[in-house]
């Protein structure tokens, strides 16, 4: 019995997420500025796509190729996830390969400048939210009927639910659009894709245990972060992403690069893990 409650269980949180990614949609999609400012930064989006634009011919490689650029992916019941066009989809020719991680970056600028603009302007999304900016990034590419009804415009586009969490299945994400119930459901979901990779589960231990160290390489960044907001103070993750490849003595992304002992054309951290960065540094500068 216990064998059956489970997988149906788990397969009612997915489906319940799923619901609740699509009304979070359908909540801000149809708004009048939606439309406006997205054929606004289109122009822009395209430009910063155009080294790879031969391989965005449909909605499917639009989708995976904006998941890609977000670090994120989508997981149904069965385990399938996104593809990495970066890696396994797209063969890349070596200049493609090269140029792809300044086209993610100026692409990740553009999207997040339009998903700030909307909040300012009154569109109810949270403008930090992976799924939101996965959708705005398929409205940039994508030949979409803003005319259709909210449901029916829902439709044609790939969404993600309003909560989520980190590959390694440790940590919830959580967004502005998601209820306790939507969180609750994921939780689960996350619980058991982290028994799936064999995760154990660890009781909390009693009060009065002090903070545990950050590991050696992200004790490193942020400590690369400090320098690099000490030299540039209005250093934003978008400036870090950007220049990345840059000047090691003269561009944000360049010193941090240079003070993690990374090299040239390297991977450049996540822009998840830059933005937790400067989330916690904010916060200690605070106490």
């Amino acid at each position: 019995m216990d064998d059956e409650v489970g997988p149906r269980d788990l397969t009612n949180d997915y489906a319940r997420a799923e619901v609740a990614g699509r009304l979070a949609l359908m909540g801000w999609i149809r708004h009048k500025a939606v439309r406006a400012n997205v054929v606004v930064a289109r122009e822009k989006a395209e430009r910063a796509v155009e080294p790879l634009a031969r391989y965005l011919i449909d909605q499917f490689m639009v989708s995976v190729f904006v998941a890609g650029v977000l670090d994120v992916t989508g997981r149904n019941p069965h385990g399938e996830e996104f593809p990495n066009p970066f890696g396994e989809l797209w063969e890349l020719t070596d200049a493609e390969r090269f140029a792809s991680r300044g086209v993610a970056a100026a692409f990740l600028d553009v999207l997040e400048k339009l998903a700030s603009t909307l909040a300012d302007v009154g569109v109810p999304l949270d403008p930090q939210a992976d799924g939101n900016l996965f959708i705005l990034g398929q409205l940039l590419l994508l030949d979409v009927n803003f005319a259709l009804p909210a449901a029916q415009l829902v439709d044609c586009l790939n969404s993600l639910p309003v909560v989520g969490f980190t590959r390694n299945g440790r940590d919830l994400i959580t967004s502005d659009h998601a209820s306790n119930e939507d969180v609750r459901g994921v939780e689960r979901i996350r619980r058991a894709y982290r028994d799936s990779i064999g995760g154990p589960y660890i009781r909390p231990p009693y009060a009065g245990g002090g903070q545990r160290n950050s590991p050696r390489r992200t004790a490193v960044r942020r400590e690369g972060i400090r320098e690099v907001r000490r030299v540039f103070p209005a250093c934003t993750v978008g400036d870090i992403l950007t220049s990345w490849n840059g000047d090691s003595q003269a561009t944000a992304g360049g010193i941090l690069r240079t003070m993690m002992g990374m090299l040239l054309g390297s991977r450049c951290p996540s822009r998840r893990a830059l933005k937790n960065d400067f989330d916690l540094l904010d916060a200690d500068s605070q106490l």
